[in-house]
């Protein structure tokens, strides 16, 4: 019981993670720019973001188990964090208009979010066997 009790509040400190606008540290902060170059390379941009909705999604669906049925309510709430992600940065600090790298960043989101859950679904089908 203890778990779960630290399940939600977890959730949402992630979820508060993912959304924050890290660009708008390096415009408040010209010393910490050095911590997010790392990610100024298309490869490194994307295993971040895949990275992160990975994490978010395995956190998502051990919090909320039953979204392992309902896959569609599932990717529709990544989805949405994933274009919310997006837009905070637009707005936070990059102010400029959606560009064609927003699309792209949410479509590695909701990828990379499909892809826990059919890791869920397999490792479901091959317990629900033993």
């Amino acid at each position: 019981m203890v778990r779960q009790k630290w399940l939600l509040p977890g959730l949402l400190l992630l979820v508060g993670a993912a959304l924050f606008p890290y660009g708008l540290i390096g415009e408040m902060l010209p010393w910490a720019n050095g911590l997010f170059d790392r990610f100024s390379s298309l490869t490194a941009h994307v295993v971040g973001h895949a990275g992160l909705f990975m994490l978010l999604g395995t956190a998502v669906l051990i919090t909320f188990p039953r979204l392992r049925t309902h896959p569609r309510l599932y990717l529709g709430a990544m989805l949405l964090l994933g274009g919310l992600q997006e837009v905070l940065q637009l707005v936070g600090f990059k102010h400029r208009s959606l560009m064609f790298d927003d699309f792209f960043d949410v479509g590695v989101d909701v990828l990379a979010a499909l892809l826990v859950w059919l890791i869920f679904k397999q490792w479901r089908s091959v317990h629900e066997r033993i």
